[in-house]
């Protein structure tokens, strides 16, 4: 949500606010290590998976896979927000930069239009 900044990642948020919120984002995990290698997380309750199934994953077979190791408790939920934060990190980069040829696109449309 827009009225609480901290809530959502937005396209022109820093690296370092895009980490601090990742790294602060609740998850599915367990209360322990031990717990979430036994019993699995929930990645249904978690908010890193939900960026992996409308953001960051759209290979069904990659979401199926972040899902069954989530589930086995083969992914802990800090080497989870890795992944997410790295996937998000190139796409903001990307974006970054076709926003910058957009802007000087623009730019050099308007000046063309001036003149």
């Amino acid at each position: 949500s827009s009225s609480n900044p901290k809530s959502a990642i937005f396209l022109t948020d820093t690296a370092e606010e895009v980490e601090e919120k990742v790294m602060n984002a609740v998850t599915g995990g367990r209360n322990t290590v031990e717990e979430q290698k036994e019993k699995g997380g929930k990645p249904d309750e978690c908010m890193i998976y939900t960026l992996y199934l409308y953001h960051l994953l759209p290979e069904e077979e990659d979401l199926k896979e972040a899902r069954e190791d989530c589930v086995s408790g083969d992914i802990l939920c800090g080497a989870c927000k890795e992944k997410a934060l790295n996937l998000l990190d190139e796409f903001l980069e990307t974006h970054r930069d076709n926003r910058e040829e957009a802007k000087e696109t623009v730019e050099e449309l308007v000046e063309e239009k001036l003149d």
